[in-house]
Order: C-alpha cells, then structure tokens, then sequence
C-alpha cells in the first residue's frame, strides 16, 4: 500500500498523556497499535485479535504483502507475526509531530526487540 493510500485513513487525535498530537490510521487511535501507552499491550493486542481471527502465529511459508486497499487489508488470513511488517512498523513513519515520531521510534525498536526474540526462540 502506497503512503498516500495510507494517508487517507490518517487522523489526528490529542494525546492527553503526552500533550502532544500523534497521527493514527484507522481504529489505531495515534499510534497504540504500536504501543505507545505500553509497548507490551500493542503486542499483546496484535496476538489476541489474531487468536480471535484463528490465523496462525508464524507460517514461514506465508511472507508478508503489501496490500493495495483497505480491502485487501481486511481480507488478510496471513500469520499475526506478519502485521508486525503488514503494519506495525510503518506506524512511526507516519507521526505527524516530532513527539510522536520520537514516542513511535522507541516503541518500535521495542516491537523489533520483541520480534527478534520470537524468531530466535522459534528455531
């Protein structure tokens, strides 16, 4: 999915927290998805909706894409460890301040941690 398709789903919202503005796609609501309340919950939060959406943890036969529409996106039966690349780590990409790009870059650097670790503790 190109930017721009992203940035028509972009929306702004004041975090009380932080007292700064955080861009968002979607449900997301800032960047969350990506942990910026706590990096744990976003991760946790992917793993959950992948359970209720019965897809698979990892299938190393399964890569990710790039969806061309929300539809598409939608649609996505691929492995939860997927939405990492589907998603979560083009989130600090598309901060609108200097606060959230700051707040995304270490919750992502948190998620990359994370994701090394589950493919260290796979093989």
């Amino acid at each position: 999915m190109s930017s721009k398709n992203y940035r028509k789903n972009i929306s702004y919202k004041e975090d009380s927290r932080e007292g700064t503005q955080v861009a968002g796609i979607g449900y997301s609501k800032g960047c969350r998805l990506a942990g910026c309340h706590r990096e744990q919950i976003g991760i946790a939060r992917a793993f959950a909706y992948g359970d209720f959406k019965n897809r698979r943890l990892y299938d190393p036969e399964h890569r990710p894409v790039t969806f061309q529409n929300k539809e598409e996106y939608k649609n996505n039966e691929g492995p939860t460890i997927n939405h990492f690349y589907e998603k979560l780590f083009k989130l600090k990409d598309l901060m609108a301040t200097e606060k959230g790009k700051e707040l995304a870059r270490e919750r992502d650097e948190f998620m990359r941690t994370f994701v090394d670790q589950f493919y260290h503790e796979i093989q």
